[in-house]
């Protein structure tokens, strides 16, 4: 299976950007909208956030009722993500290496409505791999969600952020069903829905 061109940082660096107060993109209603509308998220359902950054699309998969974790390498943003969710059950957050450390016992086979990457499918290391545990992870109707710029349509010292069409296309091999919807309305920015791995 095609690696896909993904570009890897360190914890270190992640957590110093958070540090000097980097954040992650506000989530807007327009892009909650379009999640409402192509994602069947009821509440009670399961989910986990990979690349959480601080939260901010943790935190709104939980006001949907969601029972959410969300999983960085950056010790320093699941700080800040817990402290901005303090006294409430739903989210949760736990530091995780997605490349570098075991899968938590917490990612169980067949436990999981959705999988979401929001911005951050182009940091994870070999998104293959990570997808092929995401499969093992989902329940029989669940679903990867995963939100990313596209390198063409992205200014070229910025391309780092996002996956290539090719990429995209990598990404839908190997599922059953596979659907893409723009997230903004000149496509810079799209969502990929996976379900039924092959």
């Amino acid at each position: 299976m095609k690696r896909l061109s993904v570009r890897r940082r360190d914890a270190a660096h992640w957590d110093r950007a958070f540090k000097h107060g980097v954040e992650y993109l506000p989530v807007d209603e327009d892009e909650l909208a379009l999640f409402g509308v192509h994602v069947k998220a009821e509440p009670g359902m399961r989910a986990v956030d990979l690349g959480c950054g601080t939260g901010p699309w943790t935190r709104e998969l939980a006001k949907l009722g969601l029972e959410v974790t969300g999983y960085d390498f950056s010790r320093v943003a699941i700080k800040k993500a817990a402290a901005l969710s303090r006294d409430k059950e739903w989210p949760r957050y736990r530091v995780w290496d997605v490349t570098g450390d075991a899968i938590p016992l917490h990612l169980a086979p067949r436990s999981f409505d959705i999988v979401s990457m929001r911005h951050s499918a182009a940091f994870l290391g070999d998104l293959q791999r990570l997808l092929g545990d995401a499969r093992r992870w989902l329940a029989p109707e669940g679903v990867v969600h995963i939100v990313t710029p596209l390198v063409e349509k992205l200014p070229s010292r910025l391309a780092h952020r996002g996956l290539t069409e090719g990429d995209v296309k990598a990404i839908c091999e190997g599922w059953r069903s596979s659907e893409r919807y723009n997230v903004t309305t000149d496509g810079s920015v799209i969502a990929v829905i996976l379900q039924h791995p092959r």
